[in-house]
């Protein structure tokens, strides 16, 4: 029997790990008895099983009582739920400070520990440690690099691929939306930055100036503007004559407690194959700065990146994608404008580009990320 334990402690990592081919590998091989450590209690409903347990934040509030801080939750819960019986550690989350005393203690007790890539840029970046997981599965070369650069050895690093992105192989095209009047069609997959006070002090002021170059082109150019919402952003701020809006399918409990989780996004599977087809859908992709940009390249879309405020040279995520050709990163209308037009008459002008930043940023597609991080669990590493 091998006891596996897996930290998944936001919406974004359960998407990017538990609805994965991956986690489907681990929960179907009888010899694995797996433990789930999931923020919030929402997140949890769906995965128990014969074989699979699974504890959240929610059970031990009760330290909260006893003045223990936030970030001491997740490490003295899982310290008491069993962490010392783990054959191995797999953390899904990015790097803080309550995970970092997770690898403390697993390196104390000679558990073995992996880290899943949970999404672009550093997972460390708002965490100065000098400790590391055993192993790294990581989407890419451009991920492996950046991790060297912080000082991780090499040979705790196995390029993987993404698991999440293994659902977009031999993907069949679905009509998501109609094309009206036979219009191409741009998606504009959106980034709610007003959310973000701290890292954009007028990131309202950047959500509008962007929408609305990109509703005054699409008018321009008579396309159809579709706009898929991220799971925090506000509907109402999109509507406007003439657009599609596509809300985020997962919405989750909208009564969830803010100290849990900043919003109840609740992704299964189905909503993320439905992303796969709404990108398939489109003729052109835009965003301020997304992974989904990157998943429209692997799914062989155009993808433009309308910066107008110049943070892609500040954002993590921007970063990775900036030294990786294949990415159009535009901070004007009229440069906006010219890029969408290239593209909706040459859909395959950078093809080559497109494909080299698919293989830097996210590896093979073949359908077999999963494979390959399980085959890491499989040999304890």
């Amino acid at each position: 029997m091998r006891r596996i334990s897996i930290i998944v402690n936001n919406a974004l990592a359960k998407r990017q790990f538990l609805c994965t081919p991956f986690f489907d590998i681990l929960k179907n091989n009888p010899q694995n008895k797996i433990t789930i450590f999931v923020q919030p209690n929402y997140l949890s409903k769906k995965f128990k099983s014969g074989n699979v347990k699974v504890c959240s934040y929610q059970n031990f509030l009760w330290l909260r009582k006893l003045r223990f801080k936030r970030s001491s939750i997740v490490f003295w819960a899982f310290k008491l739920f069993g962490i010392r019986k783990s054959d191995i550690i797999i953390l899904a989350s990015w790097i803080d400070e309550e995970l970092v005393k997770v690898l403390r203690l697993a390196q104390q007790l000679n558990i073995p520990t992996l880290f899943v890539q949970e999404g672009l840029g550093n997972p460390w970046e708002n965490y100065s440690s000098a400790i590391y997981p055993a192993k790294l599965a990581v989407w890419g070369n451009a991920a492996k690099q950046a991790y060297i650069k912080r000082g991780i050895d090499p040979g705790r690093i196995e390029i993987t691929g993404q698991p999440r992105f293994d659902w977009y192989y031999k993907l069949q095209k679905k009509d998501i939306f109609p094309k009206i009047n036979g219009k191409k069609t741009l998606l504009y997959a959106t980034q709610p930055l007003w959310k973000e006070p701290k890292r954009f002090r007028n990131g309202e002021d950047i959500v509008t100036k962007t929408f609305n170059i990109v509703y005054r082109v699409c008018n321009k150019l008579e396309l159809q503007l579709v706009c898929k919402l991220h799971p925090s952003d506000k509907p109402d701020f999109y509507k406007r004559e003439g657009v599609i809006i596509l809300e985020e399918a997962g919405s989750g409990p909208k009564n969830h407690k803010k100290w849990y989780c900043n919003t109840g996004y609740d992704p299964s599977v189905d909503d993320i194959k439905r992303l796969g087809h709404i990108l398939l859908s489109s003729d052109l992709v835009v965003t301020i700065f997304s992974t989904v940009g990157l998943e429209a390249l692997i799914v062989g879309k155009p993808v433009i990146f309308l910066d107008i405020a110049d943070y892609a040279e500040k954002e993590p995520v921007s970063n990775v994608l900036m030294e990786n050709a294949g990415f159009a990163f535009i901070n004007s209308e009229e440069g906006f404008t010219d890029m969408v037009i290239r593209y909706i008459n040459e859909p395959d002008v950078d093809i080559e580009a497109r494909n080299k930043a698919i293989s830097d940023l996210a590896y093979r597609q073949d359908g077999r990320a999963s494979e390959r991080v399980a085959a890491l669990i499989e040999g304890k590493l």
